[in-house]
């Protein structure tokens, strides 16, 4: 669980830092890693969902009562999974503000490119999976903060999320390294991926030090 320092500072109505957002991130983190092994234990079993809500905790929908299970079979859910077709006829949502964020873009044009290279280089085969993963992780962890905004109570997790940027960017550095060993990216382009990370690398620093003094000076900007 997360520490009680994480709950006292909800209750308390006190901002949580960056922390105490670290703790309830790596709480989801386990939570969701938990999730998977036991889908994946109990797939195709015809009580999967109970049994995975049981081994969670998680407390049992109506439905899992045998007492009205009957009674409930014949109503429709309340939400469905739509089509490709469906989504594609949705209206598009209004940009998010992360799409405006230099550095999010800066991430997210190096995901890109290095995802192309791959994929030519290799024919199409699907080649250093690691890094491709780690690569689109910081330009998602980047957005993460950004779409928290800037408010008392989400800035803590604002930085918390760009400190997970940082991470990734070390991560897929690593990766790199190890693709170019591989010989799955010839040296020069992992050498021009590298100088554009170490960039990335840079500018989250700075992104970092900014906001953590925005909420040590207690500039909120409270929506």
């Amino acid at each position: 669980m997360v520490d009680d320092g994480a709950f006292e500072a909800w209750s308390d109505d006190r901002a949580w830092d960056e922390y105490e957002w670290e703790a309830f991130l790596q709480e989801q983190d386990r939570e969701t890693e938990r999730y998977i092994e036991l889908e994946q234990q109990y797939r195709g079993l015809p009580d999967a969902e109970e049994l995975i809500a049981r081994e969670m905790g998680w407390e049992l929908p109506v439905a899992f009562d045998p007492d009205v299970a009957d009674a409930e079979s014949d109503a429709s859910p309340t939400g469905e999974w739509r089509s490709d077709e469906q989504l594609d006829d949705a209206s598009e949502p209004a940009p998010s503000s992360y799409e405006a964020d230099p550095l999010w873009r800066r991430a997210h044009a190096v995901a890109v490119r290095l995802h192309r290279h791959l994929r030519v280089a290799t024919d199409g085969a699907t080649e250093a999976p690691e890094l491709l993963t780690q690569v689109a992780m910081i330009a998602a962890k980047i957005a993460g903060g950004r779409s928290m905004g800037f408010s008392r109570d989400a800035l803590g997790g604002n930085i918390a999320n760009h400190k997970r940027a940082m991470s990734h960017t070390l991560l897929t550095m690593s990766a790199l390294d190890e693709a170019e060993r591989s010989d799955a990216l010839p040296r020069a382009a992992a050498t021009r991926f590298r100088r554009e990370l170490l960039g990335v690398r840079e500018r989250l620093m700075d992104r970092i030090v900014e906001l953590r003094d925005m909420f040590s000076s207690g500039r909120f900007l409270d929506e």
